[in-house]
């Protein structure tokens, strides 16, 4: 049974991060995002996400780095403290159980690119498409070197 919990409105800023969100990047930067990912091998957990109260289904994972649709689950790139991160959301719905009841969700994760580190993950309601993002948050001008 995968589980979960949301957190509404819990935007943590990141000291020594910086981010590009997808739809700032240009085609060659998503192209080696997705070139990175699709050769990235065996993913180890960090220490972080074995804390965290969720349960979350590695086959998924393991679906979408295999996904010809990859480059459409990419969220974000983001550079924290000289790591490469990429925060890619499942095109698999899945059943999570959250707060006694079952919702509809994705599986929301962070893989570090250089260690090949999967940092954190959570659950986003189906339904939930961000409309209020907070542009404030991302760089425009980030370079993405990998």
């Amino acid at each position: 049974m995968l589980m979960g919990y949301f957190e509404r409105g819990n935007i943590k800023l990141t000291t020594g991060q910086s981010k590009k969100h997808i739809q700032q990047m240009n085609q060659e930067e998503v192209n080696r995002i997705v070139n990175k990912l699709k050769y990235i091998g065996k993913l180890n957990i960090s220490k972080h996400l074995k804390e965290k109260k969720i349960i979350i289904n590695n086959l998924t994972i393991q679906s979408n780095l295999k996904s010809k649709n990859l480059k459409n689950m990419i969220v974000e790139y983001n550079n924290t403290y000289g790591h490469n991160r990429v925060l890619i959301r499942s095109d698999v719905v899945e059943l999570v159980l959250i707060g006694g009841s079952y919702k509809q969700c994705n599986l929301c994760y962070v893989i570090d690119l250089d260690n090949s580190v999967i940092i954190t993950a959570y659950y986003n309601e189906l339904k939930d498409n961000h409309r209020n993002i907070n542009w404030s948050r991302y760089n425009e001008n980030l370079i993405i070197s990998i």
